[in-house]
């Protein structure tokens, strides 16, 4: 039996949290062990990328955008 992984989409307030705790790396070795895939919906990648923040913008767009 083929087995699908659960997939997930997070808001960017949850994207925005990931970055602000530097949990990146945490966030993507636990939801490939637990078989999860994380969605980025376009909008969560737009409103990001219209923060003022330039060091802020730069590490959403980077985490939403990994291919892992």
């Amino acid at each position: 039996m083929l087995r699908r992984n659960i997939r997930v989409l997070l808001d960017a307030n949850v994207w925005r949290y990931i970055v602000d705790e530097s949990a990146a790396a945490v966030v993507e070795r636990d939801s490939n062990r637990r078989g999860i895939d994380l969605l980025v919906a376009p909008s969560v990648v737009l409103e990001g990328l219209r923060t003022s923040n330039a060091r802020l913008r730069r590490q959403l767009a980077e985490l939403v955008t990994r291919p892992a």
